[in-house]
């Protein structure tokens, strides 16, 4: 099995992070027709938005799997498969989205968290067994 393009595993990661995975961002949507009547920022109301691709951070490495299922688990073939990791971060909602090959979601990431923030090291830092890896952790946790 070839690896496929990066540009085509990139683009399938970013969209699906951006429009499906990652959460929206809160903010106050303060507006000039507010300041005119007078109307606090502080008191202005929250709304939602989704991530924009000038607030993300991507990581993007090649990788062997043992099975064809990639990370994501299930039934395989028993072969060698070369496939694209791609980590999705975003720090104004303080996540990460990890895609195996393509822009299904592998595993998401709460960066607010210790044990999460652990496994992102790890994951970059060991760039091939990650997935070992954290099922060993979250059994000694």
């Amino acid at each position: 099995m070839q690896i496929e393009h990066p540009s085509k595993t990139l683009t399938e990661a970013m969209g699906a992070a951006i429009h499906r995975d990652l959460s929206p961002i809160k903010y106050q949507r303060w507006t000039v027709a507010m300041k005119k009547e007078g109307i606090d920022p502080r008191d202005a109301p929250y709304a939602e938005r989704r991530p924009r691709y000038e607030e993300l951070e991507v990581i993007m490495f090649p990788e062997q799997w043992s099975s064809t299922a990639l990370g994501y688990g299930g039934v395989g073939g028993a072969a060698m498969t070369p496939a694209y990791t791609v980590v999705v971060m975003c720090r104004r909602n303080q996540e990460a989205c990890i895609y195996w090959g393509c822009g299904r979601l592998g595993m998401k990431l709460d960066l607010q968290e210790p044990k999460d923030i652990k496994d992102l090291e790890y994951i970059l830092e060991n760039r091939s067994s990650h997935i070992q890896a954290r099922t060993r952790r979250s059994k000694t946790s």
